[in-house]
């Protein structure tokens, strides 16, 4: 008994290598199965969410959903935030039409690095290769 005593005791109060938390705010909350939530605050409700950060929120239907960032928020399933402030506010889209594309376009998910209301540059990209990558500026001067 004193033994298993002595390793609680030692679990208690001995931290963990490589990971410390900070903070007086009130504790995350991992509600989604299979969900991870760290930072004060946060509160994970989609299955197999994450959610990093202060104040961080991945909804119920935000399945797989992932927001890292102080207040971000996942709204959307298979959709991730990042950054501070960072919303989903479109998810998945179905038949929709892009530009210069003929065909209808489908997606599974929305990456953001922003919101409306606070968007962000995304810079150092490389060259897009293939008809599903990103492109820089330096690719569509003529």
């Amino acid at each position: 008994v004193r033994q298993l005593q002595n390793a609680i005791g030692a679990v208690a109060t001995t931290p963990s290598k490589y990971f410390h938390a900070n903070s007086t705010e009130e504790d995350s909350l991992a509600v989604g199965e299979d969900s991870l939530a760290m930072g004060a605050k946060t509160i994970v409700n989609g299955d197999a969410g994450i959610g990093i950060g202060l104040n961080t929120l991945v909804l119920t239907d935000a399945i797989n959903g992932i927001a890292i960032g102080s207040n971000a928020s996942a709204n959307h399933a298979n959709s991730i935030a990042m950054g501070s402030g960072s919303q989903t506010t479109r998810g998945a889209q179905t038949d929709y039409t892009a530009y210069n594309m003929d065909a209808p376009q489908n997606s599974v998910g929305e990456f953001s690095v922003g919101s409306e209301d606070g968007q962000r540059q995304i810079t150092n990209v490389a060259a897009g290769s293939a008809d599903t990558d990103a492109v820089n500026v330096g690719q569509l001067k003529v």
